[in-house]
C-alpha cells in the first residue's frame, strides 16, 4: 500500500481557514501533511482520524534558518505543552495538529496573530504575487504591442496566444488573491480588538482547477505542435528544458531542507543553494547548445527535408506538401526545387506560408522561377476587415515612411471578391498581390508577371485548400 503521496496545492500563506479545513479532510482520509514546497505538498499515510489543525507564523524566520534555532525550539515546546504537535513548516508558517476535540487555541491574542500574519505576508506572499502580477501585465502589454505591429502574425501564433492566455489568467488570479487578502485584513483589523479573527476567503479550488486546465491546454498544444510538424524542433528543446528546471527547483528545495535539518546557518544555506542554482544554470545552457542540432535534425527528419552542400556551405531542401506549386502554374517539373511550408493556427486565425524556390545546386543554365504566398483563414468574422487592413498596411514601417503600398486591382481573374496589387515607394507596381475571398486573405508574390490562366489556377487552388 502506498505510504506517501504528493499533491499540487495552491494555498496562500494567509488562508489559514482553507488550509486547516483541507488538512482536516485529508487526516480523516488517512493522510498527514509532512512537507510543503512551492510545487507539491507531501503526505504520509496515517490511521484515519479526526484531528484539529492550526497555523502559526514566526515572521522573523526564513526558509533558510536551521530547524534547531533556539527561538523556534522554544516556540515548539510552548505549543507542545497544550497538545499541539508540529506537522510541518515552511518559511514563517508552521502547521500543528491536535487530537483533542476542543483544544486550547494555539493563538490567544488576535492582535498579535494578525501582526504575525501581516509580517509573514509582506515577507513572502506579497512580493511573489506582486512580481507575478507585474510579469503578467508586461506580457499583456507586449502582446498588445505585437498585435498593433503585426496583428495577423500575432493572432495566428498558437504559442503566443496560449502564453498570453496563461499570463492573463495568472494575473487575474493574483488580483483575486490580493483583493481577498486586503479585504480579510481590513475585517481582521476591526474584529481583532473584539477577540477573534474572521475566516479567510478560500478560492484555492478555483485556482487549482484553472491551473490544471492551463496544464491540459499546454499538453494539447505540445501534442498538436509535434504531430503537425510545425513546432517539433522547439518542443524537443522546450520539454527537456522544462523538466530539467523542475528537477533543479526540487533539488534546491531538498538541499535547503537537508541543510536546515543539519543545523547549517542561514548564510551558509543560502550560499550553497545559490551555488546549486548557478551550477544547474550552466548545465542547462550547455545542454541547450548540444540539444539544438539534435532538435533541428529531428525537425528535418519528420518533415522529410534533406541537406546538401554547395561550396562548403550547407543548405536545406524542403519537400512539404502544398496546395499550389510552380508546376501547377508553369507545367514544368523540376528536381532542383525546395518547397517549404510554415504556419500555425489558433481559435482566431489559421495561417500558413509557402515558399518555392530553386536550390543552390541547380544547374547554372537552368532558369527557374520562384514564388511565395501566404494564406490566412479568418475564423472570427469580426476580425476579417481588421486583418485585411493589417495586411494592406504591412508596408508601413513608420508613419512617415512606407516601403510599399497596395492599390486596387481587378479581382475577376483571381475569382476573388477584392484584389490589390503592390507598388513600391517609387510608384512602380510589382508582381505581388493581396486577394480577398469569403473568409480568406491571400498574399502572393511572383518573380514573373502571371498570366490570366495562372491567376485563375491560383485562385481556385488556394481558395479550395484554405484549411487543408
Amino acid at each position: 500500500m502506498k505510504q506517501r503521496k504528493r499533491r499540487f496545492e495552491t494555498f496562500p500563506i494567509y488562508n489559514a481557514t482553507g488550509i486547516c479545513r483541507h488538512l482536516e479532510k485529508m487526516a480523516a482520509r488517512g493522510w498527514m501533511v509532512e512537507r510543503m514546497s512551492s510545487l507539491w505538498w507531501t503526505y504520509r499515510r496515517i490511521e484515519p482520524q479526526r484531528l484539529r489543525f492550526a497555523i502559526s507564523c514566526l515572521p522573523n524566520l526564513s526558509q533558510f534558518d536551521p530547524d534547531n534555532l533556539e527561538e523556534r525550539q522554544e516556540f515548539l515546546d510552548f505549543c507542545a505543552h497544550d497538545g499541539w504537535q508540529l506537522a510541518c513548516s515552511t518559511a514563517q508558517m508552521h502547521i500543528f495538529w491536535n487530537e483533542e476535540e476542543n483544544p486550547t487555541p494555539l493563538e490567544t491574542d488576535p492582535k498579535l496573530e494578525l501582526q504575525s500574519i501581516r509580517a509573514s505576508v509582506r515577507k513572502g506572499f506579497l512580493p511573489g504575487t506582486g512580481l507575478l502580477l507585474l510579469i503578467a501585465v508586461v506580457q499583456l502589454y507586449l502582446f498588445a504591442s505585437n498585435c498593433l505591429d503585426n496583428l495577423v502574425e500575432t493572432l495566428s501564433n498558437s504559442l503566443q496566444v496560449f502564453a498570453v492566455t496563461a499570463f492573463a489568467v495568472s494575473g487575474a488570479l493574483c488580483v483575486t488573491e490580493l483583493i481577498c487578502y486586503f479585504l480579510w485584513s481590513r475585517r481582521a483589523e476591526k474584529m481583532a480588538p473584539l477577540g477573534s479573527l474572521p475566516p479567510t476567503a478560500d478560492a484555492h479550488c478555483l485556482e487549482k482547477g484553472i491551473t490544471f486546465l492551463l496544464l491540459i491546454l499546454l499538453l494539447v498544444e505540445v501534442i498538436r505542435g509535434i504531430v503537425s510538424g510545425r513546432q517539433t524542433g522547439p518542443w524537443i528543446l522546450a520539454i527537456p528544458a522544462c523538466l530539467f528546471l523542475l528537477v533543479l527547483i526540487q533539488a534546491m528545495q531538498a538541499l535547503r531542507d537537508w541543510l536546515r535539518s543539519r543545523g547549517a546557518s542561514r548564510g551558509a544555506n543560502r550560499a550553497l543553494v545559490a551555488a546549486l542554482w548557478i551550477t544547474g544554470s550552466v548545465i542547462y545552457g550547455v545542454g541547450i547548445v548540444f540539444l539544438g542540432p539534435a532538435a533541428s535534425a529531428a525537425d528535418l527528419a519528420i518533415r522529410g527535408a534533406e541537406t546538401y552542400t554547395v561550396q562548403g556551405r550547407t543548405y536545406t531542401a524542403y519537400h512539404d506538401p502544398v496546395p499550389l506549386t510552380l508546376a501547377d502554374l508553369t507545367g514544368e517539373q523540376s528536381d532542383f526545387c525546395s518547397t517549404r511550408r510554415t504556419g500555425d493556427q489558433t481559435i482566431f486565425l489559421s495561417r500558413y506560408i509557402v515558399t518555392q524556390e530553386p536550390r543552390q545546386d541547380a544547374p547554372d543554365d537552368t532558369k527557374m522561377p520562384w514564388f511565395r504566398y501566404e494564406v490566412v483563414s479568418v475564423r472570427w468574422p469580426a476580425l476579417y476587415d481588421i486583418c485585411k487592413n493589417d495586411l494592406l498596411e504591412s508596408g508601413v514601417v513608420l508613419e512617415q515612411y512606407t516601403l510599399y503600398s497596395y492599390i486596387p486591382a481587378d479581382p475577376a481573374p483571381w475569382g476573388a471578391e477584392e484584389a490589390y496589387q503592390r507598388q513600391n515607394n517609387e510608384g512602380m507596381v510589382e508582381n505581388s498581390f493581396l486577394l480577398c475571398y469569403n473568409n480568406l486573405l491571400v498574399t502572393i508574390e511572383f518573380d514573373w508577371a502571371p498570366s490570366q490562366e495562372q491567376m485563375a489556377i491560383t485562385g481556385r487552388r488556394l481558395a479550395s485548400a484554405a484549411d487543408s
